[in-house]
């Protein structure tokens, strides 16, 4: 039976081989907060600990930086300024640069023995605040922004760090270029989900059991989730692309183990669309829902009939009625339909999962990808929708003020008008480099959005720097150039735990990034994403998969 398709007495599911990669996940890093006397021993040390950061999504402990003091909002009773990250345009005095000044910070940190996680080329910019008496400033210099992990440097050691790698530049002539350094504490993780214990009743329904993009999948006997990128179709067969590491537990990929099915000799490594977290969340934002419009329709009733409304009042919540029964029958159709699916989400199998590498090639970046090859029965379905992302939970106003901040490059038509966004090809090498679109002010921006598994659809907008991360798997450090994204709205996420394996797309189509993992001070919060690039990978399956055709129309 199709993943994709309904059936009002679906059989019982047959019994799963044992999976032999379902292992326990490793222990996570030490993200518990700091005691009120470790907080004030920080403040002491740094005054800007709890505030040069504040606002960013995991509200990073700030160690120590470059520069002028970021501004505060001074007299009693008040609170924090809230900040955010602004992308760096490739027009800044520093971007031709910074391929030559990113290693020389990597070499000089692993000289002080710091023990890094991130080097994210970034500025920053205060969040509108009506207490300020003016706007809200954009700091114009770059910072090298340090990820150390967390109780590993003491602000006077990042004090001695930041202002070494400050006369390190100077000595090689890297100077007025508005170059700063901070260090703030943060961890690298992937996006793989791990188990929740709550509900996300505010996820879009329908589309989790459809074969739209941006579906969550999941891993037979694990609890590992992720996100389902693009099909590719390689000779007669459909690929669902996606991270290696969503589909492979720690284990197998600390000692950098690779998996690939043959033959029927093997078992099989089943995966779901969508996953089992994913599908109880799904169940219980219907049922919420249904209980939700029954007690706006019973409040619509009582006013309906109170005489002490006009007729207009009375006529008006009787329409709400109707409209708001309406809306409770095709709920009621789903979540039967949703019923009649349970035990027969299978989407298909683990094809591949290549082996994690870090650093590959001459652009040093991460090759983490794997195909599961989609089970015969639900083909039907992927090729009726082929590449198509979902995009309906967000509202029309915001996608084309974000995506179109510039009126003169907006289309004639409501590009969310329809729900999706067709995939259209793949964005070249010099795209990303020399966008042809422009931010507000005019300047070259490419502007980006993904639908993953946790946090839906969200909007953002590519770093023109590359980004260095590095990490420990195995015992070995492992270090990769990365692109990042930041944040255009306003709660500054564009991905959490289980949206890995997302495709990040460009406004028109275009394939720009495989999202991969993020940075962040608890490890569940990313301030900043991290993604491969799809020119880059393509190359990397097609070397393996001869025949692999990326499907668009």
């Amino acid at each position: 039976m199709s993943a994709f398709g309904w059936s009002k007495s679906p059989p019982p599911p047959p019994p799963r081989p044992r999976n032999p990669y379902a292992t326990a996940p490793e222990s996570p890093p030490d993200f518990s907060p700091r005691s009120a006397a470790e907080a004030a021993a920080l403040y002491q040390a740094y005054p800007g600990a709890f505030t040069d950061f504040w606002g960013l999504p995991s509200n990073p402990i700030s160690l120590f930086k470059t520069g002028v003091a970021f501004r505060q909002l001074e007299g009693p009773g008040q609170f924090r300024l809230r900040r955010k990250l602004v992308p760096v345009t490739r027009d800044h005095p520093v971007a031709p640069y910074w391929p030559e000044i990113c290693p020389n910070i990597e070499s000089y940190l692993n000289q002080r023995s710091v023990w890094w996680t991130s080097i994210d080329p970034v500025r920053f910019a205060e969040q509108a605040d009506q207490r300020l008496s003016g706007p809200p400033q954009h700091l114009p210099a770059v910072y090298a922004w340090v990820g150390v992990r967390p109780r590993t440097l003491t602000p006077a050691m990042a004090k001695s760090v930041a202002l070494g790698i400050k006369a390190m530049l100077a000595e090689h002539g890297y100077t007025n270029l508005n170059l700063e350094v901070a260090f703030r504490e943060a961890c690298l993780f992937n996006h793989a989900m791990l188990p929740w214990t709550y509900p996300d009743p505010a996820a879009p329904r329908r589309h989790v059991v459809t074969p739209l993009l941006g579906m969550a999948i999941g891993i037979d006997q694990t609890e590992r989730e992720g996100t389902g990128a693009v099909y590719y179709r390689v000779g007669g067969a459909i690929m669902l692309l996606t991270a290696a590491h969503v589909l492979l537990d720690p284990t197998p990929i600390a000692h950098n183990v690779g998996y690939d099915y043959k033959d029927a000799t093997q078992p099989k490594i089943l995966v779901s669309a969508p996953g089992n977290k994913a599908f109880k969340s799904l169940e219980s934002g219907i049922k919420n829902e249904i209980e939700l419009l029954n007690m706006c329709r019973k409040a619509a009733l009582r006013e309906s009939a109170n005489p002490q409304n006009s007729a207009d009042h009375r006529a008006y919540y009787r329409s709400y009625v109707s409209t708001t029964e309406g809306s409770i029958r095709i709920h009621q159709v789903l979540q039967s339909q949703v019923a009649s699916i349970r035990g027969n989400l299978d989407l298909g199998h683990v094809r591949t999962a290549d082996p994690i590498i870090h650093s590959d090639g001459g652009y040093r970046y991460t090759r983490d990808w794997g195909f599961v090859e989609v089970a015969p029965s639900n083909n039907a379905a992927i090729t009726a929708v082929g590449n198509r992302v979902f995009i309906g939970d967000i509202e029309s106003p915001e996608f084309m003020a974000k995506m179109y901040p510039r009126p003169d490059e907006r289309p004639i038509h409501n590009v969310t008008e329809q729900g999706y966004i067709q995939v259209r090809g793949i964005v070249p090498q010099a795209g990303l480099s020399a966008p042809r679109e422009h931010d507000a002010a005019g300047k070259p921006a490419l502007h980006v959005l993904k639908n993953g598994r946790t946090t839906q659809t969200t909007l953002g907008v590519l770093n023109g720097l590359e980004s260095r991360t590095r990490q420990t798997a195995g015992g070995q450090v492992k270090t990769s150039s990365e692109l990042m994204v930041v944040s255009t709205q306003k709660h500054g996420i564009f991905s959490k735990k289980g949206d890995s394996g997302a495709a990040v797309l460009d406004r028109r189509g275009g394939l720009v990034g495989l999202l991969t993992a993020g940075s962040g001070s608890d490890g569940q919060h990313a301030d900043v994403t991290y993604m491969t690039p799809f020119w880059w990978l393509d190359q990397i399956i097609k070397a393996r998969f001869k025949n692999a055709q990326l499907m668009v129309p």
